[in-house]
C-alpha cells in the first residue's frame, strides 16, 4: 500500500479532527483509500496479485450509507406491513383473509429473514 504523499501529516490530522467534530473548517481533499494486493505462499510457491487497484470507502462514509440503507429498509417494511394489514381488513371472511396475497406475505418473510443477517 503506498502512503498518501499528497497530504502532509498535519493536514491529515486536521481532516480527521474535522471528521470527528465538524467545525466548518476548510480542509484539504484527501484521496479515497486504494491499494494493490500481492500474496505469496512460500509453501506452495503460489503468487496472487490483484489485476487492478482496489478502492474503498472511508469509515464515516460507509456508516452513513449503511444508516441510510437501514432507514430505507425500515420504511419499506413498515409500508409493506401497513398495506398487508389494510388488505386483510378489507377481506370480510376468514377464507378471504387466507387468500390474501401470498406473494406479499412471502416477500415480507424473505426480507425480514435477510434483514437480520450480518
Amino acid at each position: 500500500m503506498t502512503p498518501i504523499t499528497a497530504v502532509s501529516p498535519t493536514d491529515l490530522s486536521e481532516v480527521e479532527a474535522e471528521d470527528r467534530q465538524p467545525t466548518g473548517l476548510s480542509v484539504v481533499e484527501v484521496p479515497e483509500p486504494a491499494m494493490r494486493i500481492l500474496l505469496h505462499s512460500a509453501n506452495c510457491g503460489l503468487l496472487l496479485e490483484t489485476p487492478k487497484e482496489l478502492s474503498g470507502l472511508r469509515m464515516d462514509v460507509f456508516w452513513a450509507k449503511a444508516l441510510n440503507y437501514g432507514l430505507i429498509l425500515a420504511l419499506v417494511l413498515g409500508l409493506q406491513t401497513v398495506l398487508l394489514v389494510e388488505q386483510m381488513e378489507h377481506s370480510s371472511t376468514p377464507s378471504a383473509v387466507a387468500r390474501v396475497s401470498w406473494a406479499t406475505v412471502s416477500l415480507q418473510v424473505v426480507r425480514r429473514s435477510n434483514a437480520g443477517r450480518d
